[in-house]
């Protein structure tokens, strides 16, 4: 297992949809890490299901004024690692999102706690 934090990035909400995107998880990021000359990418599996923190609608305009404008959320990720794909000068660490927890970093705040599904 693995534990990062992360700035989340969160999308504005969704109504047609019911959700915020968190898109640090999307399937397309990455975290890098450099050390002792050694680059290293965390990558995630199940990115399109991770980055989707589904809420419902009467309960998004809360959230919305919690965070503000500028949505400020960081995120606390645990890792399922999945994989290891050493290459030159470092590699890839391939993982499975298992949950996170949203944070509003302007206060502290815990906004949410998400398991994702594993399916």
């Amino acid at each position: 297992m693995l534990r990062v934090t992360l700035g989340a990035n969160l999308s504005d909400y969704d109504p047609s949809y019911g959700e915020f995107t968190v898109q640090a998880l999307a399937p397309s990021s990455v975290v890098t890490y450099s050390a002792l000359g050694q680059k290293v990418e965390v990558g995630f599996d199940n990115g399109l299901t991770a980055q989707t923190w589904k809420v419902p609608a009467a309960e998004a305009q809360a959230v919305r004024d919690r965070i503000g404008p500028i949505r400020n959320v960081s995120a606390d990720v645990l890792l399922r690692i999945t994989g290891v794909q050493p290459g030159p000068g470092g590699g890839r660490i391939s993982t499975v999102v298992a949950d996170y927890e949203l944070r509003n970093n302007q206060d502290g705040t815990t906004l949410a706690r998400v398991r994702v599904s594993q399916q």
